[in-house]
């Protein structure tokens, strides 16, 4: 589930699909075990609107720069995003991955 935009009142906050909004849902519906992980820190946003930035951009030189710069970033982005994700993880992510276990399968 993409999400991009800050948690906050969490547990409280049922507008966006936090993962307190997950759990909830889905215990409603009959699942079990409900896993939701945050895939992305803040490193991660900021990459990731910078990349959604760029790509509304004509063709210019500075798209081009940008091209060439996101080509060569990503590694050091992700290595960056995992070192730095521990406490912002929870407030500010690229997404979440959800699962869970249907109760009455047999």
């Amino acid at each position: 589930m993409p999400f991009l935009y800050p948690v906050h009142a969490d547990p409280d906050d049922f507008q966006r699909w936090t993962p307190a909004r997950f759990r909830e849902v889905l215990l409603r519906l009959g699942f079990e075990q409900p896993s939701v992980k945050p895939m992305g820190g803040v490193v991660a946003v900021i990459f990731d609107l910078f990349v959604c930035t760029v790509q509304r951009w004509r063709r210019s030189l500075m798209r081009s720069i940008a091209a060439r710069f996101l080509a060569y970033a990503r590694p050091l982005i992700r290595w960056a995003d995992r070192r730095t994700s521990g406490s912002t993880r929870d407030t500010a992510t690229t997404g979440y991955f959800v699962t869970a276990i249907k109760g009455d399968v047999m």
